[in-house]
């Protein structure tokens, strides 16, 4: 089970039972200094598949998270923000021992866990790399990965569609899949590595559409 739907899974089933008494931590027991914006916005990342996006917008600040629907966030104290619907639900700002920025979220119903700035995807991006068709050559299943009507790009696998969304570089979500790739230093990329609950790193490598 991906790491984001177990967590899913546990705010959801055990939030009403944890709500009035949480033997968890509700927030640090050291508050930071507040922040600049320009230094806390950005792509944070834990392990492979599951990562924390923050971005103003609206006038207002917002955390994407994958398969979750953005929600608004809004400063609190020092370093720590809170959902604005569910001010329970607590994002920490600071530094880990070696100096990297890190976020760490605190809710009643689990553990806290913190997640290392990354560099993220910023802008429009040249989606033309990766476009073009794939095959698994142990189980012959193809992948193909196509432009859309509005600059974004979509993968197919035989009847179903499936819409991409890229955060980091080198790595695509495509429904309930990890796609990753090396690109290549000039060209297409030619591998493509797909990951799921069921699946580690299958090979894909291109093949002349």
């Amino acid at each position: 089970m991906p790491s984001w739907l177990a967590r899913q899974l546990a705010e959801v089933m055990l939030g009403t039972f944890h709500a009035e008494k949480s033997s968890f931590p509700l927030g640090p027991e050291l508050v930071g200094n507040e922040l600049a914006e320009e230094t806390w916005l950005g792509t944070y990342q834990t392990g492979p598949d599951y990562f924390y996006r923050f971005v103003k917008r609206k006038g207002g600040y917002w955390l994407e998270r994958p398969n979750r629907d953005p929600v608004e966030i809004e400063w609190e104290a020092g370093a720590v923000y809170h959902e604005i619907n569910d001010p329970a639900f607590k994002q920490h700002f600071d530094y880990d021992s070696t100096g990297r920025l890190q976020v760490t979220a605190y809710y009643p119903t689990h553990d806290p866990y913190s997640l290392q700035r990354v560099t993220g995807i910023e802008g429009k991006q040249d989606y033309s790399p990766w476009l073009g068709t794939y095959r698994d050559t142990d189980s012959g299943a193809v992948w193909q990965i196509v432009a859309g009507r509005r600059g974004e790009i979509e993968a197919l696998r035989g009847d179903r569609k499936m819409s991409v969304k890229q955060y980091i570089p080198n790595q695509l979500l495509v429904g309930g899949f990890r796609v990753e790739a090396t690109p290549p230093e000039e060209g297409n990329i030619d591998t493509l590595w797909v990951s799921s609950s069921r699946l580690h790193r299958v090979k894909f490598e291109r093949i002349e559409d």
